[in-house]
């Protein structure tokens, strides 16, 4: 059982309650045939009309499929609530399965909480890729997974990064705004391509030496690749991208600072990692 409770904020039904978050109508259902609303400890249903200052309390058991994977791993965390958990994710680790290995970060999370005593699945908001380090958001219930999820494809969250590059870009700070899709001679390689989806990645020089640049980067969508492919079509690779560039000892991108809106209180919010002491040059 996961039960999550909330102060209700506005005059409206419970429906309306559940539409403040983007929550799915098929697990708006769920919930209701299996009874698991209750306003001020009474069972409610989604036409239920709810106040300033009811409790809503929400067992999200009725929407988990099966226990999730385990994996006894120490995970750094940034942040956390009752909500949301943000974790520094080190280089090469997973973070979904990909069908075979349950060494992910995300069953790292799921064994913090179980440890905890949160007996639920986590959910990974957004990708970082294999080799990528940085800030991770996680959902701890339902609520919070659709209002982040509809913030990220409506790009209503900011995601900078930190990317080391080989050369000077020149204009030293700009906007790419270059089509990318999948490249059919190579599987999971992307390439910038007038057939593909739109891409915007916004940076900006932070320092230049050694004929290595470090840039901050904020990616305006979220394609797959979408820093390394822009940054290697226009010939500066981020140092150690063995597929768009050359291999190095470690690949040179960081998740370094998320914005977003806090799915309980809805203020905006931000969070920050620690920079890498290799990304100084």
């Amino acid at each position: 059982m996961k039960e999550i409770e909330f102060i209700n904020k506005k005059s409206l039904t419970v429906r309306g309650f559940f539409e403040e978050f983007h929550l799915a109508k098929s697990k708006i259902y769920k919930l209701e045939v299996a009874d698991a609303i209750k306003v001020n400890g009474m069972t409610a249903k989604g036409s239920t009309e709810i106040v300033v200052g009811d409790i809503i309390t929400l067992d999200f058991g009725v929407l988990e499929q099966e226990r999730p994977h385990l994996w006894r791993q120490k995970i750094e965390i940034i942040y956390e609530d009752k909500d949301i958990l943000l974790v520094n994710k080190p280089e090469k680790i997973l973070l979904h399965s990909d069908g075979e290995d349950i060494h992910t970060l995300t069953n790292a999370v799921n064994y913090y909480l179980d440890k905890k005593g949160e007996e639920s699945n986590c959910y990974c908001v957004h990708r970082l890729d294999f080799e990528t380090r940085g800030l991770v958001l996680f959902a701890k219930h339902p609520l919070a997974q659709s209002s982040l999820s509809y913030q990220l494809e409506n790009n209503q969250m900011t995601k900078e990064y930190l990317a080391l590059i080989e050369g000077k870009l020149s204009p030293e700070r700009g906007i790419i705004e270059l089509n990318i899709g999948k490249n059919r001679h190579f599987s999971n390689q992307y390439l910038v391509t007038t057939s593909g989806k739109r891409a915007v990645t916004e940076y900006e020089t932070v320092e230049s030496k050694n004929k290595k640049s470090l840039l901050r980067v904020i990616i305006k969508t979220g394609r797959t690749h979408q820093i390394r492919v822009h940054l290697s079509h226009l010939k500066h690779p981020i140092i150690g991208d063995k597929i768009y560039g050359k291999e190095g000892e470690k690949l040179m991108l960081f998740s370094k600072k998320l914005t977003f809106i806090h799915p309980r209180t809805f203020e905006e919010v931000s969070f920050e990692a620690l920079v890498p002491i290799d990304f100084k040059i």
